[in-house]
């Protein structure tokens, strides 16, 4: 993982041998990007962006119920990604490009409703200021 958090190597260039089965002891997780494509309706983006985001906790969550993940990782390219991984209790573990990028990781998630916890009182003060302004 560290050369794909170092900026080293891209998603496509991460060797095959490196990908384990879900039922291998002690794997780790990569939690590739996604991006909203501006529609110009601001509200509606971060809407958008909100679902595929809980969504996206919720699988990670449920995997985490049902296999030995050891290791989640991800990369914050913006600094909107990078406040989320954070608000996520990630730890940063590498930054790159004058900290325009940085690694993150995440040892095994023992209280997964602290980690969704986090996040939903994230989105509650999110709708709290786009009811404000």
């Amino acid at each position: 993982m560290l050369p794909l958090i170092q900026d080293k190597i891209r998603e496509r260039d991460i060797p095959t041998k490196s990908i384990k089965q879900w039922t291998d002891p002690h794997i780790s997780v990569y939690v590739s990007s996604t991006t909203v494509k501006p529609t110009g309706n601001t509200t509606r983006d971060k809407e958008v962006g909100r679902f595929l985001l809980k969504q996206t906790i919720k699988w990670a969550l449920s995997l985490n119920r049902q296999y030995d993940i050891k290791n989640w990782y991800g990369i914050g390219a913006t600094p909107e990604g990078q406040a989320l991984f954070e608000a996520l209790s990630f730890m940063e573990i590498a930054s790159v490009h004058g900290g325009a990028r940085k690694g993150y990781r995440i040892k095994d998630i023992q209280t997964p409703g602290r980690v969704m916890s986090l996040f939903l009182k994230r989105e509650a003060e999110q709708n709290e200021q786009i009811k404000r302004g």
